[in-house]
């Protein structure tokens, strides 16, 4: 999630994300923001593949996303938060101290619980995923992020028919530079699983976590 823009809120992102809807669907349009976590988002990385992230209504991400933009905006500004930078003093974390980086992350920690998402998260073996699917010509598939993505979809349309609930669901992911062939996967098997999709799907969104 980037610090706030300097015109405008950062709440302005997750409210044009559901602009074509009318009130009060627009609201209570579900949203899962998903992010890749190991080495960097390099999921092909040994020894675990990891893909998480949260779900809920868009006015709940409005007003989670002015509160994370407010703390981020807090000195020592940061432009964006990464988990590896503060654990490892650099990118938007070089110089910091020790104590002011834990300050920081128990100020993120508080506000992720005050908003109270639904989590999800799904790990794999990398060696065991290629020892499956690393020779297979796709290479869209061969990189462990559609399993894991397509994963977390049918286990979400899952749990939404268990406990009643069949409102689309829009997936915000993050795809790093040169995963086009995922992303041109994952919209291919959107296409073929009609039931998982239909049920839980809105629509596929790509975004770059670092974007100004």
């Amino acid at each position: 999630m980037n610090a706030p823009a300097q015109h405008g809120r950062a709440s302005d992102m997750i409210w044009a994300l559901v602009c074509g809807f009318p009130e009060p669907m627009r609201s209570s349009r579900m949203l899962l923001m998903l992010s890749a976590f190991i080495d960097d988002s390099n999921m092909d990385t040994p020894p675990m593949a990891m893909l998480g992230g949260w779900v809920g209504p868009a006015k709940d991400w409005a007003a989670f996303s002015d509160c994370w933009a407010e703390a981020l905006w807090m000195k020592p500004r940061l432009r964006y938060f990464k988990l590896s930078e503060a654990q490892n003093f650099n990118g938007e974390f070089h110089g910091w101290s020790e104590e002011s980086r834990d300050e920081r992350l128990r100020l993120l920690v508080k506000i992720i619980e005050r908003h109270k998402f639904l989590g999800v998260a799904n790990a794999m073996p990398i060696d065991a995923y290629k020892e499956v699917f690393g020779d297979i010509p796709d290479r869209g598939i061969r990189n462990p992020y559609f399993l894991s993505f397509y994963g977390l979809i049918t286990r979400l349309a899952g749990y939404y028919q268990e406990i009643g609930r069949v409102e689309p669901i829009d997936f915000i992911f993050d795809i790093q530079p040169g995963k086009a062939e995922i992303e041109s996967r994952l919209r291919k098997s959107a296409q073929a699983d009609k039931w998982s999709f239909c049920l839980t799907a809105g629509t596929l969104c790509p975004a770059n976590q670092e974007r100004q």
